[in-house]
């Protein structure tokens, strides 16, 4: 048992030790995209008054390099474990669940022990009790992004309620285990989930999207790379437009800069990385031309706003 534990400390300081030497000699730029037009719709003045809620359940601090190929070893990075609660006129809508009550249990019982140094969280409230305290209105839905456990933990929570994912990403769910996807958060579990599947009405640059109150303010495009489902969320109310973008970069820099996570991130995390270098250099320019848009990757706190 001892020896057990001895050499999964040692493989997770050699894998360490790997990451810290690449990030500082393998940084990776992605193409620029030129010659397209990524315009998004005029926010209409009949675009309902929603309020969003950034709820943070945990967090973990690293070095800037971990989260995106080129990031200075100099400086930390705290990233962020949580959801969003967009209150809109007919409905409340939890974009990703957060941690729950149980993600402490869930991560010890699924995460492989070789992972656990790396990934381990602290953990501050879990989502429903955060609810609770701050007096916000209970969700009636809950949009994933994707369905990797960190997004995935406080569904049993909330298990009476709808899980809106798309088809892609509910056979991905279905078919896949650890460390992405963990069987103590998903099997055996009677959620109600509810599969959808995107429409062919352009929504700016995305040839496909879906609407989901079908009046613009929360518009779900792919966003496929991260996971074969992963899905980014434009929430526009009557003065600002957010677009969600999970887990397609960790850290904003990451769009604004070009670069993609750093390689042994993409290994472990990214279904598809060359799926993701395409959103990210597509997120680049949807910045560009549409300077007023906040966009916000699921984890990092500086751009919750």
């Amino acid at each position: 048992m001892i020896f057990k534990i001895i050499k999964n400390v040692f493989y997770s300081l050699l894998i360490l030790i790997l990451m810290f030497v690449t990030s500082l000699y393998w940084p990776r730029n992605i193409d620029k995209l030129e010659g397209i037009n990524t315009k998004l719709p005029v926010i209409s003045k009949q675009t309902p008054a929603i309020k969003v809620h950034y709820i943070k359940t945990g967090e973990v601090t690293t070095l800037d390099a971990f989260t995106y190929s080129g990031g200075s070893i100099f400086k930390t990075k705290t990233l962020t474990h949580g959801a969003v609660l967009i209150e809109h006129p007919l409905g409340n809508v939890l974009i990703d669940s957060g941690l729950g009550e149980n993600a402490q249990a869930q991560f010890s019982e699924d995460m492989p022990n070789y992972l656990k140094p790396m990934m381990a969280f602290k953990q501050i409230t879990n989502t429903k009790a955060d609810i609770v305290l701050r007096k916000l209105p209970k969700p009636d839905k809950i949009l994933l992004t994707h369905t990797h456990w960190d997004h995935a933990s406080a569904l049993e929570d909330f298990a009476e309620i709808d899980v809106l994912i798309t088809t892609q990403e509910f056979e991905y769910v279905s078919t896949h285990g650890v460390p992405d996807i963990f069987p103590s958060q998903v099997e055996n579990k009677e959620f109600n989930w509810k599969t959808y599947n995107f429409e062919n009405k352009a929504y700016g640059v995305f040839e496909q999207s879906y609407d989901l109150y079908n009046d613009g303010s929360i518009v779900v495009v792919p966003l496929i790379g991260h996971s074969p489902g992963s899905v980014g969320i434009f929430v526009t109310n009557q003065k600002t437009r957010r677009f969600f973008v999970g887990d397609a970069v960790w850290n904003k820099q990451a769009i604004l800069k070009l670069k993609p996570k750093m390689w042994f991130s993409k290994y472990l995390t990214d279904s598809h990385e060359n799926d993701v270098e395409k959103v990210i250099a597509l997120l680049n320019i949807i910045q560009q031309q549409n300077p007023e848009i906040l966009i916000v990757p699921a984890h990092d706190a500086d751009a919750w706003k």
